[in-house]
């Protein structure tokens, strides 16, 4: 089980630390405001840039001026908001293979003052569920695309795909709150935060 020792390691004190504590049940909550991953989205921006972006342009200068000078912003405007969309439909589907009840355990919604879209699902999951469906955007939608831009130099797939790394801020801190704990641990998706509930904590291996 994860602990209040592992969570604040120094190491990692630059990261947004969960809030643990015990629901009505008895059961173990790990809950961070979802505001937290906009703040984190915004400090990605930096490794992002350093690490994907400057080499791009140092690659592919040229291209990422022709993007500008063609006007294709538009149209990474259109396929973005497509792929926010996209985004949370691979959480669900992903997570929708481990449930009994499938895409009905999934629910969609935007916390609308944080205008951020959400997935939540409503059975619980093991940690490598969980985690499966949590990484499923970053790496299909950003990781993919950059490696695909690098590839070929495409400089509006390497904004897409940068985006969506910054974009999968929360699912990289939901990821990161689970470190520690068992894969085959149960837990529950939180409702209304970024975190979730600890069903069975004396899941075993």
């Amino acid at each position: 089980m994860l602990d209040k020792e592992c969570l604040s390691c120094p190491l990692i004190m630059f990261l947004p630390q969960p809030d643990i504590d015990t629901d009505e049940k008895g059961r173990k909550v790990y809950i961070l405001p979802m505001r937290y991953a906009n703040r984190f989205a915004l400090i990605l921006l930096i490794p992002v840039a350093l690490f994907l972006g400057l080499p791009f342009y140092l690659v592919y200068g040229e291209n990422i001026l022709l993007v500008f000078r063609s006007g294709s912003f538009l149209l990474l405007f259109v396929v973005v908001t497509v792929g926010i969309v996209i985004h949370e439909l691979l959480h669900g589907l992903v997570w929708s293979f481990f449930t009994r009840e499938g895409f009905r355990a999934i629910r969609f919604g935007v916390k609308w003052d944080l205008l951020a879209p959400y997935c939540h699902c409503r059975q619980g999951l093991k940690v490598w569920q969980y985690v499966a469906g949590s990484a499923a955007p970053l790496i299909i939608l950003g990781f993919v695309p950059v490696l695909w831009a690098f590839l070929t130099g495409n400089a509006l797939v390497m904004f897409y795909g940068c985006f969506f790394i910054i974009g999968a801020a929360g699912d990289i801190l939901s990821i990161w709150m689970l470190r520690g704990f068992r894969h085959n641990q149960v837990i529950l998706d939180h409702p209304e935060e970024l975190g979730y509930i600890v069903e069975d904590p004396e899941s075993e291996d």
